[in-house]
This record gives structure tokens, sequence and C-alpha cells, in this order.
């Protein structure tokens, strides 16, 4: 999945070489991204963006469509599949394993952010039926299907971090979590506890939790800069948003 990827072309290309079938869907880009891949000869499929979920969903149903395959991976446009990853993923192929979940390796400001940032564990090889995912606001839950996990990480390098692209993606998603949350009614326990607590107050609440507390202060300048923006920043415009 791509959207304004420009910056990680490279990433693309090269997870694209190791594939024997890709798709690649474009949420919207505006930054030449998808003309750059074009002269590459690498297809683009267009499909607007309205949640990972929902992408994911675009992108089960065109493979079924196009290719005769047992297995799906998703892989964003800033991860890179290392040849770790590939051997366990043909490994679980193999196998016909029902999936394979996922830890990251994740990088901001070419900084590696081991505690102001700590990626969950995500499925991300599912078999070609068995993906159904949900999106909430600008998160994405998967009805889980496996408890595999990879022995190696995955390589996700943010190289949008401080850029206005990061700054529209956070805006973006700030408005899609706040109207999920005035809909919310279905949710676990520490969301519906959040979502009653008082704003403003909240949002500086779990910047401090999460840069003393989890100990993001380790991480150094990126992982202040992550956190003020993708955190601090992002919760106060849901906030806002909340507050109209």
């Amino acid at each position: 999945m791509m959207q304004n990827e420009l910056a990680n072309l490279e990433f693309i290309v090269n997870n694209i070489q190791k594939s024997s079938a890709y798709l690649l869907v474009d949420g919207g880009s505006k930054d030449g991204s998808v003309d750059a891949l074009s002269n590459r000869g690498i297809a683009v499929i267009s499909n607007q963006f309205r949640g990972f979920a929902d992408q994911r969903s675009f992108l089960q149903l065109q493979a079924k469509e196009r290719f005769n395959v047992t297995h799906l991976l998703f892989i964003d446009a800033d991860e890179l599949l290392s040849p770790q990853n590939i051997f366990e993923i043909n490994e679980a192929i193999e196998e016909n394993a029902n999936g394979l979940s996922f830890s990251f390796k994740f990088i901001y400001c070419g900084v590696e952010l081991k505690y102001a940032y700590r990626h969950p564990v995500v499925q991300r090889l599912f078999k070609v039926d068995e993906f159904h995912g949900v999106d909430q606001g600008a998160r994405e839950y998967f009805v889980a299907t496996t408890v595999c996990k990879a022995r190696s990480p995955v390589l996700h390098n943010d190289r949008k971090s401080g850029s206005l692209q990061e700054l529209e993606k956070i805006r973006s998603n700030a408005i899609r979590e706040a109207d999920w949350e005035q809909k919310a009614t279905k949710t676990n326990i520490f969301r519906k506890v959040w979502i009653k607590s008082p704003l403003v107050m909240r949002s500086f609440g779990y910047f401090l939790y999460l840069y003393i507390v989890r100990l993001g202060f380790l991480d150094g300048r990126a992982g202040l800069k992550y956190l003020t923006l993708n955190v601090l920043i992002y919760r106060l415009l849901i906030d806002y948003e909340l507050s109209k």
C-alpha cells in the first residue's frame, strides 16, 4: 500500500523484485510517486484511501480475481523485507500455515525507537480467504487467525518524519479518530475509559506517560520529536475536533 511515497520508492521496488506476484495500490498520491513508478515499469492500481483495513480488503479482492494464490502478504511502502523475513514467509506458506505475525524495527529521524514507540506485533501473512480487517478511527483491527510469530522483525523506516506529509497524515488521522470516538459504542474497557477522560488533560497525561514512565526519553531527540508530533499534537487535534 502506498500514498505519497516518493521517499520510499527504493523500498517499494526492492520488495516487488523479491515477489513472485504483487499488487501495488495507491490511495491518492499527489507527490509524483505513481508516475515515477510507472516510468520504471511498475504497475499501480488506484483506490481512494479510507482506512488501512478497507485498503487491505480491496487488495484481497483484487488478488483473488487476478491470481491463483493461497496466501496474501501485506507490506506498507515504508517497510522492507529482509532475506530472513522472506525465508520465514516461504516457510509458512510451504507449511500451509494460517498466517504469520511480525514485530517491527521502527526507524524515525534515522534512529531506531526502542521506547518512544513500540510497534505492536501484527499479522501480515494471511490465507487468501481468511483476512478480515475492521477500521476503527485511525486504527485497524484484524480478526485473528494465527498465533505464529516470525523470528525476525520487519524494518519500518519512516522517512517522512517532520515533513508536511507527516503533519497532513497526523491531521487526517485525528479527524478520523475523533469521528470514530463520537460514534463508538463497542470497544474495549481501556478505550472506553479514555473516551470518557477529560479532553486536553488526557493528551498531556498520555504524552508524559510514554515519555517518562515508558522511558521514551531514552530515545533522545528522535523519541521526543516522535512523541510530540504523533502523540501530543495528534491527541490534542483529536480533542479539538471533539470540542467543536
